[in-house]
């Protein structure tokens, strides 16, 4: 279920981490973006600024469309 749509050029960043997600009550975030997907650097700093407890998925725009049509994570909040 999804329980907010960003869009926002800085990805994933303190109040997004920190914040939205306490508020939200989210388990995973999903980032989707075609040049991070292939970027290591960035890859490692947007799962070190998550939540522990949250999991992230970094995947291509495509990829991440795809992934929230697969009803296996319609449980995923």
């Amino acid at each position: 279920m999804i329980k907010q749509l960003k869009i926002d050029t800085r990805l994933l960043h303190g109040q997004v981490a920190l914040m939205w997600c306490g508020v939200l009550d989210v388990d995973a975030i999903l980032v989707a973006n075609d040049e991070v997907v292939n970027n290591e650097l960035m890859k490692l700093g947007m799962k070190m600024a998550k939540p522990s407890h949250v999991g992230i998925a970094i995947r291509t725009v495509e990829n991440g469309i795809a992934l929230l049509n697969n009803p296996a994570s319609h449980k995923t909040k």
